[in-house]
């Protein structure tokens, strides 16, 4: 029931877990056989292959009721069709197609699939969601614990990372040909998008952070499940013929969660009025080079606290009962513009280990609430120099002196927060731009 064919898709293929969660095949290619580092590895042009029952397929879905990622096996590769018609809480013509399946052919059943759906669905609108299993680090049993169809298997410099990624790119090649094959590039928008950062403790398995590697945290494991830039920033790139200016940018702050209201603005679907949204529409900023980010503020939570999100004491302003509080779950993090304010801080994933081996500590810090620690990613996109020491010495002067520009939520500067004496370097006077402060919209997510 939790599958995408009884969530509202009308079809679907694909592992219902993530590719680490159980053992899969992996058949070999011409050339596996010679040696890796030379220049004779073979390379196959690629074979259709289709998602289809194979004759190693055992089982139905029953098998995969009440596994979970404990004691999962074998990868099954499931296939739905038929729409969201269920019964007993399943979704409408589920079949398992492969267990275990094969990691050499997936991408290639994957990208025959794609080429289907855009064929048969051409003349009528159409919503594809196409989450790659690449690159995600597999199961151990898998070279490298990684994965790519024979056509580039060993055919870059970056190991079997870079062969993964070789894989996608070609994959999305392909989506953009068929598109345009099919004349409807001009009135279709393509959106690419990453969902975290590099899971750093599989090593080589993983991909990069580049210059967001969080200097200041004084350790090296900062990037998926840390709240560190490393963790949470990620490149999007979206594509519209005719309609998005070739080559433009935008350094606005948005979020994944702003897709579904996108998407629904695009298609002048309105969205239920009875429930609140973390997403907004960010049609502006894709059509309009100048567009600023519908969010005042996003809140990150999580990586703080042994990777729980921050607990939060409220005390209740109670003249009866002056000791009462609450406890909650709260935001660690949060993003306005170019600035960053941190309550709390912890490594990614896997702690501070690799290969087995402790590398050194990550503590996990907290930060005072109406003392946050602040960096301008904007210009130390590294996080390697907390704010500290502008204008008149007030950690609010620096949230209220933005560098992004004016915006419609501008407000006088609040009250004076005394700054943390722990981070005296100073920073650049940026421009002026008077806004709420981030404490002000932090307390605000919790009293509404």
């Amino acid at each position: 029931m939790f599958l995408p064919g009884a969530r509202g898709f009308d079809s679907y293929l694909g592992i219902p877990y993530s590719d680490d969660n159980g053992a899969a095949r992996r058949s070999p290619c011409p050339g596996d056989a010679t040696n890796p580092c030379s220049n004779e590895t073979t390379h196959m042009r690629p074979t259709p292959f289709k998602y289809t029952i194979e004759d190693n397929v055992h089982g139905t879905l029953e098998n995969l009721a009440g596994l979970n990622a404990n004691d999962i096996s074998m990868l099954p590769l499931v296939m739905q069709t038929g729409g969201t018609t269920s019964t007993n809480g399943y979704a409408k013509n589920t079949t398992v197609l492969e267990q275990p399946l094969d990691f050499t052919t997936l991408p290639l059943k994957y990208n025959e699939y794609v080429m289907d759906f855009i064929e048969v669905n051409a003349d009528e609108p159409f919503f594809l969601y196409m989450p790659f299993s690449h690159v995600h680090t597999t199961y151990h049993n898998q070279p490298q614990s990684q994965y790519a169809s024979c056509l580039f298997q060993n055919s870059t410099t970056r190991g079997a990372f870079g062969d993964a990624l070789a894989d996608v790119d070609w994959i999305v090649g392909n989506v953009v040909a068929k598109l345009t094959s099919e004349n409807i590039l001009e009135n279709t928008l393509i959106l690419f998008i990453g969902d975290n950062g590099p899971w750093l403790t599989q090593g080589l398995s993983s991909g990069s952070a580049g210059i967001f590697v969080g200097r200041y945290s004084g350790y090296w494991n900062t990037g998926k499940g840390s709240t560190w830039e490393g963790g949470i920033r990620e490149a999007a790139f979206a594509y519209w013929k005719g309609q998005i200016s070739p080559g433009s940018r935008s350094s606005e702050v948005v979020s994944s969660l702003d897709l579904f209201p996108t998407v629904s603005a695009l298609a002048n679907v309105p969205l239920p009025t009875d429930r609140v949204y973390d997403g907004r529409s960010i049609v502006d900023v894709l059509l309009n080079d100048t567009a600023v980010s519908p969010h005042e503020v996003l809140f990150l939570y999580g990586g703080a606290v042994g990777g729980h999100d921050m607990l939060v004491a409220y005390r209740h302003n109670d003249p009866s009962d002056p000791g009462r509080f609450t406890i909650y779950y709260g935001p660690s993090a949060a993003r306005m513009g170019c600035w960053k304010a941190m309550w709390g801080t912890g490594s990614g994933m896997g702690a501070c280990t690799l290969g087995g081996g402790d590398h050194g500590s990550c503590p996990h810090v907290m930060y005072p609430l109406e003392v946050p620690l602040l960096f301008n990613v904007c210009i130390d996109p590294s996080e390697g120099i907390p704010l500290f020491g502008v204008g008149n010495g007030s950690l609010e002067a620096v949230v209220n002196n933005s560098l992004c520009g004016p915006r419609p939520w501008c407000q006088p500067t609040g009250p004076h927060l005394a700054p943390p004496s722990m981070h005296p370097t100073p920073d650049p006077a940026p421009s002026r731009c008077q806004k709420k402060r981030l404490l002000t919209l932090w307390q605000k997510l919790w009293l509404r």
